[in-house]
């Protein structure tokens, strides 16, 4: 009897270190800014604002967003999902079209913090030859769904030759007065 636990153990020890689960390191956020592989924010004294989206493309979300921004001849990211990129590829044409940026968002857009490098890896590849089989392109930017970010995550962008771009939340104007400066904007 006391074999027969002992072996349980030792097998389930054996999946545990071959499986694709991980504890991936957390790092502090400026680490992983020293390598230039991870952007939050870009000082600069130029007065700009790098304006993101996620979560689409969105059928009417993101068409209102594409008439505003035409409207100020302005330009911006959209950090898309595979699976909408196929329910709206008319959308994604426009967002080219109109020299718009785009960015990988995943393919499924599951949050989960805990990903596998592995899994997160599938989505990013999936997501990039659909927009290369599609259109020809493919992005240089990746956003972890939810923000989230370890080392498993950040390198598994990075195999797939992305920077990964998070956001910065406020902005001191040195007024005193702090502002949201890029928020996520929900199936835009």
């Amino acid at each position: 009897m006391k074999t027969f636990y002992l072996n349980i153990i030792i097998q389930l020890l054996v999946l545990l270190l071959i499986s694709d689960i991980s504890q991936a390191v957390i790092r502090d956020r400026s680490e992983y800014e020293k390598t230039g592989n991870v952007i939050w924010d870009i000082e600069t004294d130029d007065k700009v604002v790098a304006l993101t989206f996620d979560d689409g493309p969105h059928r009417s979300n993101t068409q209102t967003l594409l008439n505003v921004l035409d409207e100020y001849d302005v330009q911006a990211t959209f950090f898309v999902v595979g699976e909408d990129v196929q329910e709206h590829p008319d959308i994604v044409r426009r967002i080219l079209f109109e020299n718009h940026e785009i960015g990988n968002h995943t393919f499924t857009h599951h949050y989960n913090e805990q990903v596998s490098k592995t899994s997160l890896s599938q989505e990013i590849e999936q997501t990039d030859t659909l927009l290369m089989d599609m259109f020809g392109i493919k992005p240089l930017f990746f956003r972890p769904v939810g923000g989230y970010y370890n080392d498993d995550i950040i390198n598994a962008a990075l195999e797939k030759e992305h920077k990964i771009s998070l956001w910065s939340w406020h902005q001191d104007l040195g007024t005193g007065i702090t502002v949201v400066k890029n928020k996520s904007c929900h199936m835009c």
